[in-house]
Protein backbone atom coordinates (compact mmCIF):
# COMPACT_ATOMS: atom_id res chain seq x y z
CA UNK A 1 0.00 0.00 0.00
CA UNK A 2 2.81 2.39 0.82
CA UNK A 3 4.51 1.81 -2.61
CA UNK A 4 1.34 2.14 -4.46
CA UNK A 5 0.32 5.58 -2.74
CA UNK A 6 4.31 6.84 -3.42
CA UNK A 7 3.02 5.72 -6.80
CA UNK A 8 0.04 7.02 -7.81
CA UNK A 9 0.14 9.90 -5.39
CA UNK A 10 1.62 13.22 -5.44
CA UNK A 11 1.27 16.27 -2.60
CA UNK A 12 -1.90 17.91 -2.59
CA UNK A 13 -3.76 14.90 -4.13
CA UNK A 14 -7.10 14.60 -2.87
CA UNK A 15 -7.83 10.59 -1.85
CA UNK A 16 -10.98 9.66 -0.48
CA UNK A 17 -10.48 6.95 2.74
CA UNK A 18 -12.98 5.36 4.79
CA UNK A 19 -13.64 6.82 8.47
CA UNK A 20 -12.16 5.43 10.34
CA UNK A 21 -9.46 3.32 8.86
CA UNK A 22 -6.33 1.50 9.52
CA UNK A 23 -3.94 3.52 11.09
CA UNK A 24 -0.88 3.03 8.46
CA UNK A 25 -3.23 3.92 5.48
CA UNK A 26 -3.34 7.50 7.32
CA UNK A 27 0.40 7.59 7.94
CA UNK A 28 0.86 6.62 4.66
CA UNK A 29 -0.89 9.31 3.15
CA UNK A 30 0.00 11.90 5.59
CA UNK A 31 3.97 10.88 4.47
CA UNK A 32 3.54 11.80 0.82
CA UNK A 33 1.58 14.93 1.47
CA UNK A 34 -2.53 13.94 -0.30
CA UNK A 35 -5.40 15.97 0.97
CA UNK A 36 -7.38 13.32 2.99
CA UNK A 37 -11.28 13.59 2.04
CA UNK A 38 -12.60 11.04 5.02
CA UNK A 39 -15.31 9.01 3.97
CA UNK A 40 -18.52 7.93 6.40
CA UNK A 41 -19.45 4.27 6.74
CA UNK A 42 -22.12 2.45 8.55
CA UNK A 43 -22.50 -1.39 9.53
CA UNK A 44 -22.87 -1.59 5.70
CA UNK A 45 -19.66 0.24 4.59
CA UNK A 46 -19.14 3.45 2.80
CA UNK A 47 -21.93 6.29 2.64
CA UNK A 48 -22.89 6.17 -1.25
CA UNK A 49 -24.49 10.07 -1.33
CA UNK A 50 -20.95 11.15 1.08
CA UNK A 51 -19.03 8.82 -1.40
CA UNK A 52 -20.99 11.10 -4.62
CA UNK A 53 -20.65 14.33 -2.90
CA UNK A 54 -16.80 13.57 -1.98
CA UNK A 55 -16.06 12.39 -5.80
CA UNK A 56 -17.00 16.55 -7.13
CA UNK A 57 -13.65 17.52 -5.69
CA UNK A 58 -11.84 15.18 -8.24
CA UNK A 59 -9.99 13.43 -6.09
CA UNK A 60 -7.25 11.00 -8.01
CA UNK A 61 -7.34 7.66 -5.60
CA UNK A 62 -10.35 6.22 -3.14
CA UNK A 63 -9.05 4.02 -0.53
CA UNK A 64 -11.25 1.04 1.16
CA UNK A 65 -10.82 -1.75 3.02
CA UNK A 66 -13.91 -4.55 1.27
CA UNK A 67 -14.01 -7.06 3.85
CA UNK A 68 -13.34 -7.45 7.50
CA UNK A 69 -12.58 -3.69 8.36
CA UNK A 70 -9.62 -3.61 10.34
CA UNK A 71 -11.08 -0.57 12.83
CA UNK A 72 -14.60 -1.70 12.84
CA UNK A 73 -14.83 -5.24 11.86
CA UNK A 74 -17.41 -4.35 8.97
CA UNK A 75 -17.71 -5.88 5.91
CA UNK A 76 -19.38 -4.15 3.14
CA UNK A 77 -22.79 -5.72 1.88
CA UNK A 78 -23.94 -6.72 -1.42
CA UNK A 79 -26.21 -4.20 -1.54
CA UNK A 80 -24.20 -1.52 -0.82
CA UNK A 81 -20.91 -3.03 -2.66
CA UNK A 82 -23.60 -2.57 -5.85
CA UNK A 83 -24.69 1.64 -4.55
CA UNK A 84 -21.09 2.21 -4.52
CA UNK A 85 -20.39 0.74 -8.23
CA UNK A 86 -23.21 2.90 -9.27
CA UNK A 87 -21.84 6.62 -7.91
CA UNK A 88 -18.51 5.45 -9.35
CA UNK A 89 -19.89 4.67 -12.54
CA UNK A 90 -19.70 8.84 -12.97
CA UNK A 91 -16.23 9.22 -12.30
CA UNK A 92 -12.70 8.39 -13.17
CA UNK A 93 -10.99 7.96 -9.77
CA UNK A 94 -8.84 5.09 -8.90
CA UNK A 95 -10.02 2.36 -6.88
CA UNK A 96 -7.95 1.04 -4.34
CA UNK A 97 -9.17 -2.23 -2.31
CA UNK A 98 -6.96 -3.03 1.18
CA UNK A 99 -7.64 -6.99 1.71
CA UNK A 100 -5.51 -6.80 5.01
CA UNK A 101 -6.91 -9.51 7.11
CA UNK A 102 -7.04 -11.59 3.74
CA UNK A 103 -7.80 -14.87 4.62
CA UNK A 104 -8.69 -14.79 8.33
CA UNK A 105 -11.78 -13.12 7.00
CA UNK A 106 -15.21 -15.10 7.46
CA UNK A 107 -16.08 -12.78 4.15
CA UNK A 108 -15.55 -14.18 0.74
CA UNK A 109 -13.01 -12.15 -1.54
CA UNK A 110 -14.40 -9.85 -4.05
CA UNK A 111 -13.38 -6.70 -5.88
CA UNK A 112 -14.66 -3.78 -7.87
CA UNK A 113 -12.24 -5.15 -10.32
CA UNK A 114 -15.20 -7.10 -12.17
CA UNK A 115 -17.13 -4.02 -13.15
CA UNK A 116 -13.94 -1.04 -13.27
CA UNK A 117 -10.74 -3.33 -14.46
CA UNK A 118 -9.09 -0.77 -15.55
CA UNK A 119 -8.81 1.42 -12.38
CA UNK A 120 -8.99 -0.94 -9.50
CA UNK A 121 -6.06 -2.07 -7.88
CA UNK A 122 -6.27 -4.77 -5.13
CA UNK A 123 -3.99 -5.58 -2.55
CA UNK A 124 -4.25 -8.91 -0.44
CA UNK A 125 -1.97 -9.45 2.58
CA UNK A 126 -0.71 -12.79 3.63
CA UNK A 127 0.64 -11.52 7.23
CA UNK A 128 -1.91 -11.72 9.28
CA UNK A 129 -3.20 -15.16 7.86
CA UNK A 130 0.07 -16.77 7.74
CA UNK A 131 2.72 -15.14 9.76
CA UNK A 132 3.33 -11.37 10.45
CA UNK A 133 7.19 -12.43 9.29
CA UNK A 134 6.35 -12.93 5.94
CA UNK A 135 5.09 -9.36 5.15
CA UNK A 136 3.77 -10.38 1.66
CA UNK A 137 0.97 -8.76 -0.24
CA UNK A 138 0.04 -9.17 -3.66
CA UNK A 139 -1.49 -6.60 -6.08
CA UNK A 140 -3.48 -7.05 -8.79
CA UNK A 141 -3.99 -4.40 -11.38
CA UNK A 142 -3.69 -3.93 -14.89
CA UNK A 143 -0.23 -4.32 -16.38
CA UNK A 144 0.28 -0.39 -16.93
CA UNK A 145 -0.36 0.12 -13.34
CA UNK A 146 2.29 -3.02 -12.52
CA UNK A 147 4.97 -1.52 -14.55
CA UNK A 148 4.88 2.07 -12.64
CA UNK A 149 4.52 0.77 -9.31
CA UNK A 150 7.10 -1.54 -10.40
CA UNK A 151 9.21 0.77 -11.72
CA UNK A 152 9.23 2.94 -9.04
CA UNK A 153 9.97 0.62 -6.88
CA UNK A 154 13.30 -0.15 -8.77
CA UNK A 155 14.98 2.74 -7.35
CA UNK A 156 15.03 1.78 -4.60
CA UNK A 157 16.85 -1.01 -2.80
CA UNK A 158 14.33 -3.53 -1.64
CA UNK A 159 13.48 -6.79 -3.22
CA UNK A 160 10.56 -9.30 -1.90
CA UNK A 161 12.79 -12.67 -1.21
CA UNK A 162 12.12 -15.35 -3.66
CA UNK A 163 12.54 -17.63 -0.73
CA UNK A 164 9.46 -16.18 1.32
CA UNK A 165 7.38 -16.14 -1.73
CA UNK A 166 7.78 -19.22 -2.60
CA UNK A 167 7.31 -20.45 0.67
CA UNK A 168 3.54 -18.64 0.52
CA UNK A 169 3.11 -20.43 -2.83
CA UNK A 170 3.19 -23.39 -1.12
CA UNK A 171 1.00 -22.92 1.99
CA UNK A 172 -1.40 -21.60 -0.28
CA UNK A 173 -1.57 -24.96 -2.03
CA UNK A 174 -0.90 -26.98 1.41
CA UNK A 175 -4.14 -29.02 2.62
CA UNK A 176 -2.79 -28.85 6.27
CA UNK A 177 -1.97 -25.25 6.19
CA UNK A 178 -5.45 -24.65 5.26
CA UNK A 179 -6.94 -26.82 7.83
CA UNK A 180 -4.73 -24.85 10.49
CA UNK A 181 -5.97 -21.53 8.75
CA UNK A 182 -9.89 -22.51 9.12
CA UNK A 183 -9.19 -23.18 12.80
CA UNK A 184 -7.38 -20.20 13.37
CA UNK A 185 -10.72 -18.33 12.06
CA UNK A 186 -12.70 -19.92 14.39
CA UNK A 187 -10.67 -19.49 17.58
CA UNK A 188 -10.98 -15.66 16.97
CA UNK A 189 -14.19 -16.04 16.06
CA UNK A 190 -15.33 -18.18 19.53
CA UNK A 191 -12.96 -15.43 21.85
CA UNK A 192 -14.84 -12.63 20.31
CA UNK A 193 -18.09 -13.78 20.47
CA UNK A 194 -16.87 -14.48 24.35
CA UNK A 195 -16.01 -11.40 25.05
CA UNK A 196 -19.20 -10.01 23.65
CA UNK A 197 -21.17 -11.88 25.67
CA UNK A 198 -19.32 -11.04 28.63
CA UNK A 199 -20.07 -7.53 27.91
CA UNK A 200 -23.45 -8.20 27.06
CA UNK A 201 -23.99 -9.95 30.90
CA UNK A 202 -22.71 -6.42 31.65
CA UNK A 203 -25.26 -4.17 29.82
CA UNK A 204 -22.72 -2.89 27.10
CA UNK A 205 -24.35 -4.64 24.04
CA UNK A 206 -22.44 -4.89 20.69
CA UNK A 207 -23.02 -6.26 17.16
CA UNK A 208 -21.62 -8.99 16.27
CA UNK A 209 -18.57 -8.15 13.62
CA UNK A 210 -15.50 -10.19 12.04
CA UNK A 211 -11.94 -9.36 12.77
CA UNK A 212 -9.07 -9.57 15.42
CA UNK A 213 -10.54 -6.45 17.87
CA UNK A 214 -13.54 -5.21 18.99
CA UNK A 215 -14.86 -1.72 17.85
CA UNK A 216 -16.19 -0.25 21.32
CA UNK A 217 -17.82 3.22 21.71
CA UNK A 218 -16.80 4.99 24.33
CA UNK A 219 -17.60 8.41 26.05
CA UNK A 220 -14.31 9.98 26.41
CA UNK A 221 -11.14 8.09 24.46
CA UNK A 222 -9.10 9.24 27.15
CA UNK A 223 -11.09 8.52 30.31
CA UNK A 224 -10.67 4.84 28.14
CA UNK A 225 -7.27 4.65 28.02
CA UNK A 226 -6.52 5.97 31.61
CA UNK A 227 -9.16 3.59 32.91
CA UNK A 228 -7.59 0.15 31.40
CA UNK A 229 -4.09 1.27 31.71
CA UNK A 230 -4.78 1.55 35.56
CA UNK A 231 -5.86 -1.63 35.25
CA UNK A 232 -2.79 -2.92 33.07
CA UNK A 233 -4.96 -3.43 29.90
CA UNK A 234 -3.71 -1.42 26.56
CA UNK A 235 -6.14 -0.76 23.44
CA UNK A 236 -5.83 1.74 20.99
CA UNK A 237 -7.22 5.00 20.86
CA UNK A 238 -9.95 5.72 18.02
CA UNK A 239 -7.93 8.88 17.34
CA UNK A 240 -5.50 6.62 15.90
CA UNK A 241 -8.03 5.69 13.48
CA UNK A 242 -10.19 8.15 12.53
CA UNK A 243 -10.47 11.85 10.91
CA UNK A 244 -13.76 13.07 12.24
CA UNK A 245 -15.23 13.11 16.35
CA UNK A 246 -16.50 9.80 16.97
CA UNK A 247 -14.93 8.40 20.00
CA UNK A 248 -14.09 4.73 20.23
CA UNK A 249 -10.97 1.72 21.49
CA UNK A 250 -10.43 -0.97 19.40
CA UNK A 251 -9.63 -3.96 21.71
CA UNK A 252 -7.54 -6.80 20.39
CA UNK A 253 -9.33 -10.46 21.11
CA UNK A 254 -6.59 -12.31 18.90
CA UNK A 255 -4.36 -13.47 22.13
CA UNK A 256 -7.62 -13.64 24.81
CA UNK A 257 -7.30 -15.76 27.26
CA UNK A 258 -10.08 -17.83 28.73
CA UNK A 259 -9.27 -16.72 32.68
CA UNK A 260 -8.53 -13.32 31.63
CA UNK A 261 -12.01 -12.42 30.08
CA UNK A 262 -14.16 -11.72 32.67
CA UNK A 263 -11.83 -9.08 33.92
CA UNK A 264 -11.57 -7.46 30.73
CA UNK A 265 -14.97 -6.97 30.31
CA UNK A 266 -15.62 -5.45 33.69
CA UNK A 267 -12.91 -3.15 32.98
CA UNK A 268 -14.14 -2.28 29.46
CA UNK A 269 -17.61 -1.30 30.69
CA UNK A 270 -16.35 0.82 32.88
CA UNK A 271 -13.95 2.45 30.23
CA UNK A 272 -16.66 2.71 27.96
CA UNK A 273 -17.94 5.38 30.10
CA UNK A 274 -21.81 3.61 30.96
CA UNK A 275 -21.16 2.84 34.49
CA UNK A 276 -20.09 6.55 34.80
CA UNK A 277 -23.29 8.05 32.59
CA UNK A 278 -25.44 5.73 34.91
CA UNK A 279 -24.61 7.27 37.93
CA UNK A 280 -24.90 10.95 36.53
CA UNK A 281 -28.12 10.52 35.60
CA UNK A 282 -29.22 8.99 39.17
Amino acid sequence: MNLLVQTLVSPGDRVIIEDPTATRLLDILDNVGAEILPLACDDQGPLPEVLSLLLEQAPVMLIYQPRTHSATGNSISPARRQAMAQVLQQSNTLIVEDDGIGDLSAEASWSLGSIFPERTLHVRSFSKAYGPDLRLAVLSATSEMVRRIQSWRNFGVSWTSRILQDAVAWLLEDEETQRQIATARATYRQRREALLAALAQRGLDLPLRDGLSLYIPVTSEQFAMITLAARGIAVVPGERCRLGPTQFIRVSIASLRDEQREMIAGALVIASGREFNSLADL
